[in-house]
């Protein structure tokens, strides 16, 4: 609630009308009280030239140069005009002698000898109610023009094979002049790389078009190597690889809550599969973050709406962590840059292109105590994707992403007529799901 108080100097006395805003039933509610002091003075505000304070009970007694009591008992007090449906408003009472007892009020001073403006005839208008305020949040997305849908589609039943790629390596190798190279530097590359086919069949829907999926492994290809020693080398294709500790996984089966946007809710049930993997390689593979790095497609993650139109962009971020150079979060923006149809097949062309991010900078805060390290050195990379989807289907293609980012060392002292001893580290981190029928 707020009040103005306008004064209207009439017959010796001051008028005051009081506009009052109230809220009430719902409804705002203007309201208009005239209210008799006795020798009121105006202050005026730099802007308007009135005083606006918070609504208190009454206006302050006047100074002794007022009018006496007796003068002011003269004056009737003028009825209230209220706007409906507000109740009558009671006038207030004149002000009291300087032997009464004051009560609290606005006091709204004159300057002396400034003209009083004209009376003016105040007409209560009625006040439409206020506009709702409404959550953007919670309004539904409108799907835009010309737009497409990258959303899976799932349906009870549907089954489909896929392959997917994943390799992640890290290296450290000696640049400077060989006869430089220290004697205890020992380099090399340092990862795995896995190549898994496996179908995926829809079992159920729950109401949010979650789907409930079988995923029944039929191939693998692993390899893992520490400063290039190779210390893992499994293929399923071979008969005698079948036989060893990683062909314990093949055609065991785990089931998983896919999104539309092509997250990995959870885990549902892997306990047979991982009871079949008693080798330490097998159970890695059959562990929840495995899992979901493997079904997990994040250039559906477009957002509110599934809705994207030929060159619009949306984007998510995610954190790497390069051990000792730190972690790093990367905001990868995809761009849906055309949709042609493929053999009667409609598919959208998405690009991807990853940027160094400031988000999630508090997360990553117990990841960077050695991040220290990689300012001693200069750092490039390359982040990109794409993806391949058919619109008509609700099912993808084609997802990759690749990054790759170097950090180099070299020595500052050295001669300028002689190669510097240099240092480069590289990780690297790639991921390809291809559909196969």
């Amino acid at each position: 609630m707020f009040a103005i108080l306008y004064p209207v100097s009439t017959y010796g006395m001051t008028i005051m009308m009081k506009l009052r805003v109230l809220y009430r039933g719902g409804l705002w509610i203007l309201t208009v009280v005239l209210v008799v002091a006795a020798g009121c003075n105006e202050s005026k505000t730099p802007e308007s030239g009135l005083k606006v304070e918070p609504d208190q009970a009454a206006v302050e007694p006047a100074p002794d140069t007022a009018e006496s009591p007796a003068e002011a008992a003269k004056a009737t007090p003028q009825p209230p005009v209220v706007a409906e449906p507000v109740q009558p408003v009671q006038p207030v009472q004149p002000a009291p002698g300087p032997n009464q007892p004051a009560t609290p009020m606005l006091e709204v001073k004159a300057e002396p000898n400034l003209p009083s403006p004209p009376a003016v005839p105040v007409v209560a208008e009625s006040v439409q109610p206020a506009a709702p305020v409404v959550d953007a949040n919670a309004l539904p997305v409108e799907p835009v023009a010309g737009a497409v849908e990258l959303g899976l589609k799932f349906r009870v039943g549907d089954t489909g094979t896929y392959k997917v790629f994943i390799e992640a390596d890290k290296s450290v190798e000696w640049e400077g002049p060989p006869g430089s190279k220290p004697p205890a530097f020992s380099g090399g590359h340092t990862g795995n790389v896995m190549e898994v086919a496996f179908t995926q069949t829809v079992k159920s829907l729950d109401a949010q078009g979650n789907a409930t999926a079988e995923i029944t492994l039929k191939a693998l290809k692993y390899q893992q190597k520490v400063k290039d020693s190779i210390t893992v080398d499994f293929d399923s294709a071979n008969e005698a690889d079948r036989g060893g500790p990683l062909g314990q996984i093949l055609n065991q089966s785990y089931t998983i809550l896919l999104s539309p946007d092509g997250r990995v809710v959870r885990v549902l049930d892997a306990a047979k599969a991982r009871a079949a993997a008693s080798d330490p390689a097998a159970q890695a593979l059959l562990s929840d973050s495995a899992i979901d790095e493997r079904h997990s497609i994040a250039a559906l993650d477009t957002g509110k709406s599934r809705s994207v139109a030929v060159g619009q962009a949306y984007s998510n971020v995610r954190t790497l962590n390069f051990g000792m150079m730190g972690a790093k979060a990367y905001e990868r923006v995809y761009t849906l840059e055309k949709v042609q149809d493929a053999n009667g097949v409609k598919v959208a062309q998405v690009r991807m292109d990853a940027v160094p991010s400031t988000q999630g900078a508090q997360q990553m805060a117990s990841e960077q105590t050695a991040a220290f390290f990689a300012k001693m050195f200069d750092n490039k990379e390359s982040y990109t994707g794409s993806m391949q989807f058919d619109v008509d289907t609700g099912t993808v293609r084609q997802y990759t992403e690749t990054l790759k980012s170097e950090w180099m060392a070299v020595d500052p002292a050295a001669p300028p007529d002689q190669q510097p001893d240099a240092l480069k580290m590289t990780a690297l981190r790639s991921y390809r799901i291809q559909k196969l029928d």
